[in-house]
């Protein structure tokens, strides 16, 4: 999996450019403010249809345009690839070639692990960030997960449906059972995502003496069948038809990580929980088959340059290609020059 060239159309700060990315790994530098973030979240959108920085689509989009347009060319098994998305606010444009692609089809050439500062919310943040996590690791490595997600996501809208129009009796409870199925089947592929998260960071970090656990917090998974999970929890039932709200369900899933049985959020400095998080993106790659390209933006550069070099080289042999932004010339670093295949974009 390899991207060789990008072009930017009505993207962000750039009108129309390319960018040639044929190199193992290749370093973007440049002034806050001056497209590096811009092209890595071209990149994500190429792949998901969605920016990792903002839900607006007007923000995404150049000065006064209507729409924008992204070509990435790149090669995975020998197979040579052009994939084009274009956005305007009314119409999405997804294509492999001339022809019309579905994200799922995309994913099967193109695949993107993304390390930010805003990535800091998966251990310091709310649940959501923490299931968006897990989600993105199901949805690369996984082909059905985005069904699943997608059927979730439909019950979850009927039953709301229904509690909303206060309609009671075997129809509510119809759907109140596809809403724990589907979610004992969605939190289970999480608790197993977990595991084996667990597993690669112990191989991938053999100086900790102490493994860090990890345990998804889920009222659905303990249940062995949907009247085991009525019998203990009746009253979360009543309470929904009184306040016409969903009170269960994986979209309430979240997970701990802890050491010594001490959560890492408040035992951990940010230096550490920065470090866990580039471990938690490495075990992502793992779980990829190494079949992903990481985009890694001004995450690293502010470490100590022997913990610089250690992560970078972590970063790089795991993944296919690896993309890096800093604010800070990378002629500084004299050691990447000399031993990586690189490309240097200056923005």
């Amino acid at each position: 999996m390899f991207l060789k060239e990008c072009t930017l159309k009505n993207f962000r700060c750039f009108e129309q450019q390319t960018f040639n990315t044929d190199a193992k790994t290749v370093l973007i530098e440049g002034v806050n403010g001056s497209g590096k973030t811009a092209l890595l979240e071209a990149l994500f959108y190429t792949v998901f249809a969605r920016s990792f920085r903002t839900s607006q689509l007007a923000e995404c989009m150049h000065d006064q345009s209507n729409a924008c347009w992204i070509k990435s060319c790149g090669t995975t098994h020998g197979i040579d690839w052009t994939i084009t998305r274009a956005r305007s606010a009314s119409e999405r444009v997804a294509k492999i070639g001339q022809q019309d692609a579905t994200t799922k089809q995309i994913l099967e050439l193109f695949k993107v692990v993304v390390l930010t500062a805003h990535d800091m919310t998966i251990i310091q943040g709310y649940p959501e960030q923490r299931r968006v996590f897990l989600d993105t690791i199901g949805i690369l490595s996984d082909p059905s997960y985005q069904s699943l997600l997608s059927r979730y996501r439909y019950t979850i809208k009927q039953k709301m449906a229904l509690l909303k129009t206060n309609t009671s009796g075997s129809e509510l409870d119809i759907w109140s059972e596809r809403v724990w199925i589907l979610s004992k089947e969605l939190s289970g592929k999480r608790a197993v995502l977990l595991e084996r998260i667990e597993k690669i960071l112990v191989t991938l970090d053999t100086s900790r003496s102490e493994k860090v656990s990890f345990s998804l917090l889920s009222s659905c998974v303990k249940h062995a069948s949907y009247e085991q999970f009525l019998a203990e929890n009746m009253s979360i039932i009543t309470r929904e038809k009184m306040y016409g709200k969903i009170l269960f369900g994986a979209h309430f899933d979240d997970f701990e990580i802890t050491k010594n049985q001490k959560n890492i959020k408040t035992m951990f400095s940010r230096g550490q929980q920065k470090i866990l998080l580039i471990f938690l993106k490495l075990a992502m790659v793992e779980i990829l088959q190494h079949e992903a390209i990481v985009l890694v933006d001004d995450f690293i550069t502010d470490f100590d340059q022997h913990n610089i070099e250690k992560y970078f080289y972590m970063l790089s042999e795991r993944s296919s290609q690896l993309f890096i932004t800093s604010p800070i010339s990378f002629n500084d670093f004299s050691w990447l020059n000399m031993k990586t295949n690189s490309v240097k974009i200056t923005l």
